[in-house]
């Protein structure tokens, strides 16, 4: 089969010209589009989306609908007046030998020869829209092969000369041909789609995108599984009308065509089953409570005899309709249902294009679904997405991305929520080419972050850092820092006691971070110390106790530093009749953090002050280094 190496666009909506290379100087499988939101990714999809050997049943279903498609609305939106220029999508194209020998016998049964050098050349197919003379566009497309062809025994190749009888034109057979080996696109939106209630399993007046999609669909599982609707199903229940007369359908339901058509649903739920829920269980490597995937069947009428189906889900114990399900789940289930279906005996290969693939799902399963995109790449498919999820971009691709750029004055700084209605103008830029607009980089990856503008969550924190040994130390100082007179220039990460911080402390320098471990200065406190700075080869000030901070805080821990006093103070508030113990003095600490008030409420004058000592002591640290 042919190979797409790169795809142009020029003039599509914000578009100017940019491309996107697939096959290069190396051959990339998946190409991530990086981008903020309104970027321009879903842009250069939506234009990918219309190159002619794209797949109508999904293009149609989710690109356009009746009221949007109108190809003027192609056009960039600043000219929609005055615009009388030429969209354009085309792609370059390379025909393997395969299709070089099949020309090259489709010319010999003519008696002419044909040149093959000149058929293994790049070339470049093309669709386009002409404003020139009508506001509506005039369109168009081009097929730049080159085909040039000898009488056996001639010197030179000339190129061929089409015939008037368009069944001697070898150019008509030669360009279904190579068209039909282009790889088919396939493009899917970002948005959550909705599965009907009910499908019907044959075409009807009025019949719908969706509707007819997923019927599309529901053949595809049928065949996948060996059986045809039209043969198995369709035509069962035709026949026994037309056997039956007008009250055939109560009779049907008892009958051994039933009874067929039950068996043929039974096999083609099981391969459903297999699919979509093993699907789930190699993306996400756990189980689902989802057991069964089901069709379920119906008559839709005696007037008008055919099926309809409808997918439930099994737990074991009830059925569920799929929109009765979790996002995630329904966002999974349609997308393995419009990826996963594709038959073995389609030779042709597809180019898969997500626009900000599984955005409904977890950030641990857009991971997951990365190693998913391998499994579709094996057979020689290739992906392209979007995303502006830093779980979503993989280093292994890095050397075939596109970072995504809306050059439009403030357009990428304020990410899509600007108010301000400026000319768009979108460009794909390779990220190799990115990396040198930024000579001060610290690392290979610090650009795409920073194109991202990723934020690391308050719960993970950054640099620089102070490890304390548990949740109750970190909410003292944190509800301490509140009225404190030293500005905070670190985050404080809990731990898990004294000894349970080696994999915090081996993060933290595996990311080349800046921290302090703090632990209490009694007996485990100062064991843990030692350790941690043998073990990791930590400098004395890196990994410190209380008693480093403060002499007189010498074998104290956290609590000993904040007094029975403010234990007392804790006990009048919390209205029990003995001091809190530790768990409980957690909690109370917690509260009152999170409710934002003041130390001057929970700690006694002396406590809040060591706490404060405490802080002062380490961003005075951090200050220095």
């Amino acid at each position: 089969m042919s190979k797409i190496l790169d795809f142009e666009i020029k003039n599509y909506k914000g578009i100017v010209s940019t491309s996107i290379e697939l096959s290069g100087r190396s051959d990339t499988p998946i190409v991530m589009l990086i981008g903020l939101n309104e970027s321009g990714k879903t842009t250069i999809l939506e234009a990918i989306s219309q190159f002619v050997s794209s797949d109508q049943s999904v293009s149609s279903l989710y690109t356009f609908s009746p009221e949007n498609n109108e190809e003027f609305t192609f056009i960039p939106a600043s000219q929609k007046g005055s615009f009388k220029g030429t969209v354009s999508v085309a792609a370059t194209v390379k025909l393997d030998d395969t299709e070089v020998l099949a020309i090259k016998q489709l010319v010999e049964l003519a008696g002419l020869e044909v040149d093959v050098e000149a058929l293994r050349k790049k070339f470049r197919i093309a669709k386009e829209i002409s404003f020139a003379n009508d506001p509506k566009g005039e369109s168009s497309g081009s097929l730049g092969l080159e085909f040039n062809v000898r009488m056996p025994g001639a010197l030179s190749f000339e190129p061929y000369a089409q015939p008037d009888d368009p069944q001697q034109n070898l150019w008509e057979l030669i360009a279904e041909l190579v068209v039909e080996g282009v790889p088919t696109v396939a493009y899917f939106p970002t948005f959550l789609i909705n599965v009907p209630e009910e499908i019907e399993l044959a075409p009807f007046a009025g019949e719908s995108y969706e509707q007819r999609h997923y019927r599309e669909i529901v053949e595809k599982i049928f065949a996948y599984a060996e059986h045809d609707v039209d043969e198995h199903i369709n035509k069962r229940i035709a026949q026994y009308r037309e056997r039956n007369g007008p009250q055939w359908l109560d009779t049907f339901y008892r009958s051994h065509e039933k009874g067929q058509i039950d068996a043929v649903f039974k096999k083609v739920s099981q391969a459903l089953t297999t699919e979509v829920i093993g699907g789930w269980r190699r993306v996400f490597s756990r189980e689902t409570t989802a057991k069964r995937v089901e069709l379920q069947w119906s008559v839709t009428g005696a007037d008008r005899p055919t099926a309809m189906v409808s997918f439930a889900v099994s737990n074991g114990d009830s059925d569920y309709k799929i929109s009765e399900r979790s996002i995630g789940f329904r966002w999974f289930f349609t997308f393995l249902l419009l990826t996963r279906f594709k038959l073995e005996s389609s030779k042709r290969k597809t180019i898969y294009v997500f626009d900000e693939p599984a955005a409904n799902l977890h950030a641990r399963a857009q991971v997951e679904l990365l190693t998913f995109f391998e499994k579709m790449i094996e057979n020689g498919d290739k992906i392209i997405y979007s995303t502006h999820s830093h779980h979503m971009v993989d280093p292994r691709w890095l050397a075939g991305a596109y970072i995504v750029e809306n050059r439009a004055a403030k357009h990428d700084d304020a990410d899509g929520y600007d108010l301000e209605f400026l000319p768009a103008k979108i460009a794909a830029i390779k990220y190799k080419q990115f990396l040198d607009s930024y000579p001060s980089r610290s690392h290979h990856f610090q650009p795409v972050i920073e194109r991202l503008q990723y934020v690391v969550p308050q719960i993970v924190g950054t640099s620089p850092c102070v490890i304390v040994e548990g949740i109750s130390d970190y909410y003292a100082l944190m509800a301490a820092s509140t009225s404190c007179d030293c500005a905070l220039n670190f985050n404080i990460v809990p731990g898990v006691g004294s000894t349970s911080s080696g994999n915090l402390i081996s993060l933290l320098m595996g990311r080349g971070e800046k921290f302090i471990v703090l632990l209490d200065d009694d007996k485990a406190g100062r064991e843990a110390r030692d350790r941690y700075r043998a073990k990791w080869l930590l400098p004395e000030d890196v990994v410190i106790t209380l008693a480093d901070i403060d002499a007189s805080y010498a074998t104290m821990a956290l609590e000993a530093l904040l007094g029975p006093e403010s234990f007392e103070l804790a006990q009048r508030k919390m209205g029990l009749s003995s001091p809190p113990k530790k768990d409980q003095y957690g909690l109370f600490l917690a509260e009152h953090y999170y409710k934002a008030q003041t130390g001057l409420d929970i700690f006694s004058p002396q406590g809040l002050e060591n706490l404060h000592a405490v802080l002062r002591f380490l961003a005075q640290r951090f200050a220095q280094q």
